[in-house]
């Protein structure tokens, strides 16, 4: 059968396509001529220009499988750029697509993508409507360990929570024609920012392009953590010291501005940067950096440190937000309450309100990759921090939500982290190493991944690799509680798996002090006091966490450190047995 895409080329010299005729595929139509992608319902679908060329070289080539090299060379041509680059512009496009980007555009490991669906020519009153929503795949492998009925009773916990989930998946589709947009589109709308040419007096006197290389490794940093970023050059007409910012607003349909300040003085170069909320005039500082060239400036590491500080922000605004009293709560505020309440982490309340938060939105939006992801994390810390009377279930649950977030998103570097995890603590740990590392093919220098992998190595008895991945960890917020504590436990661990008590010892201290309102520092104080005959500082720690952890137990415990290497099981042994002194519980079978 013809393909009427075979007529439309990737692009001629003017960039446009030489057909003119208009194509339809699923729920789409895209008019060449307009250069124009139109939804069902009639509504436009905004398109970057390099995702633009993309569908274009994917309708001319539906069915067919498009290797990395082809599509990178249709795309940038003789410019070198690195892979991300591409999967960038594959996630815009799936993005833009909505719900059906996953299956529209197929991922086939080692050979490329394909655009996997029929292209056709429109009949004149061809009208379609969008077919009811998929329901996601729910089963998952049975793990290793455990009854079969605690199994069954997981499964079906998990079953439940999903399909409560589904059921509204019909009426969030018919809502859809009602303006309701989704959750991930309207997180990148909130988040999108126009990055101006930095400030540059001095520098410009002698011809440095500084400012403008800074703008484009800010840039270029920020689109490929997937926030919508107009660069400097559609802002090109800006008068950087006195930008209109509610023009930028107006033109390029973005809610910030970032901009920069260079100075120079004793040989140093310094580099300032903030943030402007078009819609309020509120103006953030972001960074302030100190480098000894403007060569060093330049350098990637700078635009991480603007993607970090931006995210912050970005978060301190949205939470603050969300909890104005005259606001109505929507499902990204949602959303943005749960991460807070995760990241506080400070008892199970916390843990409850973050999952009531998290169903409802996930329920408003069951295709939304964020709610699906935030859902799954909930589930694992809840199963790290003891919280369940049920843990197998309870990893269970977070294995279905988690596996049906990555079947949604398949690049997303925090959905495999997190999917990682999961398989770590099924002790399929090379599956889980070769996920982590595809994670950082994405994105290198991803705190949370970083984090994720250094606890998997302490586990695997490999703690000086662990140490380099947790140099990678810096720069955390006040707010980021979840992490800060994180970051302590995995050094603590580390310590004790390698014998060195009185080191873990001292980090615990140090945990607790930091941090009073945890009691898990208390956990492994509790264990090394009765290891080294503090019997009553052993029953005091105990105490301290069995009021706030009640349900934790040896079995539990032992669920929490999983392992095949035989130098960290005699340690965790050694652990369990100090933890059994200490009082603790050996649980259910």
């Amino acid at each position: 059968m013809s393909n009427p895409a075979l007529n439309v080329a990737a692009g001629n010299s003017a960039g446009r396509p030489s057909g003119e005729r208009t194509l339809a595929f699923d729920e789409f139509r895209f008019d060449p001529a307009r250069q124009e992608l139109v939804a069902s319902l009639g509504e436009k679908v905004a398109l970057t220009p390099k995702a633009l060329t993309l569908l274009q070289y994917m309708l001319a080539n539906a069915g067919r499988v498009l290797s990395k090299d082809e599509l990178m060379r249709v795309l940038w041509g003789e410019v070198v750029v690195t892979d991300d680059s591409l999967v960038q512009c594959v996630k815009d496009l799936r993005t833009a697509l909505g719900s059906k980007g996953q299956q529209l555009i197929t991922t086939l490991p080692r050979r490329g993508y394909m655009f996997d669906v029929e292209v056709r020519e429109p009949a004149a009153k061809d009208a379609p409507t969008p077919p009811p929503p998929p329901a996601p795949a729910l089963q998952a492998p049975a793990p290793a360990g455990g009854t079969r009925s605690s199994w069954a009773r997981g499964l079906l916990l998990g079953v439940v929570l999903l399909l409560g989930v589904l059921i509204g998946a019909g009426a969030v589709w018919k809502r859809e024609s009602d303006g309701r947009v989704s959750i991930d589109d309207e997180i990148r709308k909130r988040r999108s920012v126009a990055v101006l040419a930095f400030i540059d007096s001095q520098g410009g006197a002698n011809g440095s392009t500084l400012g403008l290389d800074l703008a484009d490794v800010v840039g270029s940093q920020l689109v490929r953590a997937g926030i919508r970023v107009i660069g400097r050059a559609a802002t090109v007409r800006q008068d950087p010291a006195e930008p209109q910012f509610e023009r930028i607003g107006q033109e390029q349909g973005v809610r910030y501005v970032l901009a920069g300040r260079i100075n120079r003085a004793d040989g140093k170069t310094s580099v300032d940067t903030y943030l402007t909320e078009i819609g309020t005039g509120a103006v953030y500082r972001l960074t302030e950096g100190e480098f000894n060239s403007d060569a060093d400036a330049t350098r990637p590491q700078f635009g991480r440190q603007v993607l970090i500080a931006l995210q912050s922000r970005y978060y301190e605004i949205e939470v603050s937000k969300a909890r104005e009293s005259r606001r109505s709560i929507s499902p990204v505020d949602r959303l943005a309450l749960a991460w807070h309440d995760l990241d506080r982490g400070r008892s199970r309340a916390d843990l409850e309100s973050a999952r009531r938060h998290l169903e409802a939105a996930t329920l408003s939006d069951p295709y939304s990759v964020e709610a699906m992801l935030a859902l799954g994390v909930s589930h694992l810390s809840e199963f790290y921090s003891f919280y369940s009377a049920s843990p197998q279930a309870t990893l269970e649950q977070a294995e279905q939500i988690l596996k049906r977030a990555l079947e949604l998103a398949p690049d997303n570097t925090q959905v495999l982290s997190a999917w990682a995890e999961v398989l770590m603590l099924h002790e399929r740990e090379d599956e889980a190493m070769w996920v982590w590392r595809r994670a950082l093919d994405v994105e290198s220098e991803n705190p949370v991944t970083s984090l994720r992998i250094a606890g998997a190595l302490v586990r695997q008895g490999r703690a000086e690799e662990a140490q380099r991945h947790l140099q990678k960890v810096t720069d955390l917020r006040p707010f980021q509680n979840r992490r800060q504590q994180s970051l302590n436990q995995i050094l603590a661990e580390a310590a004790l798996a390698t014998g060195r008590d009185e080191e873990a010892y001292r980090i615990l201290k140090q945990w607790a002090a930091e941090f009073p309102s945890s009691a898990r520092p208390h956990l492994l104080m509790a264990a090394i006091d009765a290891l080294k005959g503090r019997d009553q500082s052993a029953l005091d720690h105990m105490a301290i966490f069995r009021a706030a952890h009640p349900l934790a137990s040896l079995r539990h415990v032992a669920q929490v450190y999983p392992s095949t290497d035989p130098q960290f099981l005699a340690q965790r042994e050694r652990l369990l047995d100090g933890l059994r002194k200490a009082g603790l519980p050996d649980g259910g079978n």
